[in-house]
């Protein structure tokens, strides 16, 4: 399988209309020039493996409650019969979130450098999310006015996600992290360079037309959620992806892990498709209430329905 030729662009150089084609054109893409040193990168995947590590009772502490948004440890319970219909494959995936770090409460004891690295590059990840928000508002016209909810009282947060390593060969049909749009406006992701890992199906190719997606070193991979879909009235499409095994995976396999930041406009907002995006792909589709929308894509997450996660797909 070839690795998608996802457009790699340099945001030193490269305009508004450039970054906003590639992503009519692919719902993705990769950047350099991004701003966030690669040794904080490279923190922010030591510490999170630390904390992966852990054995599961310290873990076990700073557990996502289980109601409301997710937050804390969410340990890999798509294979808990409690979530899981029967006769369901389930994704083998932990993750650790967090948002409002100005008054987060769930922080673990160890590693105890985590809270400040998360920080940091909470912060760098912020700057260059408003960067783009600004430069794809430029570049599609959109009204000015909804700006602010999306780049001035956004909100924000990392998920760390972890695929442990295995002794035993995956069941048939099982994948990483199953075909899905994030519901966030925009995710960015940061991986290793672990074997198995991220593929995308660009905007209205086959449904079985998947593509291999490789990091450039030090690259931050851009993709679009629902939410941005939606304020641009599919112009530009969510991004649909999963996370799967190495090729000719067999009983040894090891872990994969990638950091993700994503935005979303205030949680109280209401994303309305933008006139002139309406007038350009048709018939405006409904608005979206951000927390509403956002809460129940996370029920439907946990209730194991993989075509429901499709969220703003729609060829």
């Amino acid at each position: 399988m070839t690795a998608a030729t996802v457009p790699v662009l340099d945001l030193a150089t490269t305009s508004a209309g450039e970054l906003t084609q590639a992503l009519v054109d692919w719902s993705c893409v990769m950047v350099s020039g991004h701003g966030i040193p690669g040794d904080l990168q490279q923190e922010m995947a030591d510490v999170s493996a630390e904390f992966f590590d852990l054995p599961e009772q310290e873990k076990d502490k700073v557990r996502s409650p289980g109601e409301g948004l997710w937050q804390g440890w969410v340990p890999i319970y798509r294979g808990d019969p409690e979530f899981v219909e029967p006769g369901v494959v389930p994704d083998l995936t932990e993750w650790f979130q967090g948002h409002d770090f100005e008054s987060f409460p769930l922080w673990p004891e160890r590693p105890a450098r985590m809270r400040s690295v998360y920080l940091a590059f909470f912060q760098a990840c912020r700057a260059l999310s408003t960067r783009v928000v600004d430069m794809i508002a430029t570049g599609l016209d959109m009204p000015r006015e909804d700006v602010p909810a999306w780049t001035e009282r956004p909100f924000c947060g990392i998920a760390a996600n972890n695929y442990p390593a295995r002794n035993e060969a995956p069941l048939p049909g099982q994948v990483r992290f199953s075909p899905h749009t994030d519901e966030d406006g925009i995710t960015m992701v940061m991986a290793r360079k672990d074997p198995g890992g991220l593929q995308i199906r660009r905007p209205h190719s086959p449904e079985d037309d998947w593509l291999p997606v490789v990091l450039p070193p030090d690259a931050v991979f851009i993709q679009v959620g629902d939410l941005m879909a939606r304020w641009t009235n599919r112009v530009i499409h969510a991004n649909e992806h999963r996370v799967v095994y190495p090729p000719d995976a067999g009983a040894t396999i090891p872990r994969r892990q990638s950091v993700i930041f994503f935005l979303d406009p205030a949680r109280d907002a209401t994303v309305t498709p933008a006139p002139n995006c309406v007038a350009r792909s048709g018939e405006a589709l409904p608005p979206l209430h951000v927390g509403e929308y956002v809460l129940n894509s996370q029920k439907v997450y946990s209730s194991g329905d993989e075509q429901a996660l499709l969220g703003d797909i729609e060829d």
